[in-house]
Formats: structure tokens, sequence, C-alpha cells
């Protein structure tokens, strides 16, 4: 299934770092990235020191990760990274 996304920025932590709030009105479980994706779509994520894409507004989290995504030709991102993204980039 193809879908397209605005990219908002990238997230300053890790993938294996990043967590998010799963469920409300009282019954919460904070969950990680890493294991959301192994979970709900069986999905082993191989680059987990690669920072996330952030997609849509500030207000709502919502990470996509990198190694699943095409960028289309053309398109660019155009901010400047900063330290800690460049670093995680440049690890093996």
């Amino acid at each position: 299934m193809r879908r397209r996304f605005n990219i908002s920025g990238l997230t300053s932590q890790a993938t294996r770092e990043l967590q998010f709030i799963v469920g409300g009105d009282g019954d919460t479980l904070t969950k990680y990235v890493v294991d959301y994706f192994k979970d709900a779509y069986g999905f082993s994520i191989q680059h987990v020191h690669w920072s996330c894409l952030q997609l849509g507004g500030t207000h709502r989290k919502n990470y996509m990760l990198m190694e699943v995504c095409k960028i289309v030709a053309g398109q660019r991102y155009s901010r400047k990274l900063n330290e800690p993204q460049v670093t995680a980039l440049q690890r093996p």
C-alpha cells in the first residue's frame, strides 16, 4: 500500500529511543517505536540508530521509519541537521 505524507522534520533521538503513548482514557501504555513496528507489522528495524521522520504537525507524534520510505525524485529536506542527527547518520 503506497501512501503519501508530508514530512515536518526529523527526530532528534534515534529510532531505538523513541516512545509514544498507546491508548487513551485511563488505559494508556508507553511503547517503543521499534516494538510497535515488530508487533503491528512483523517488521524488524535494521537501522535503529537512524532518526525517524516526523509526519504532519507537531501536536500529534507520528513517526515513520526512513528505511521503509521512498523519497520521490526531486524532493529534498532543506533544514539543517543537528549534531546528534549527523553523528547518527555517519555511524555504520
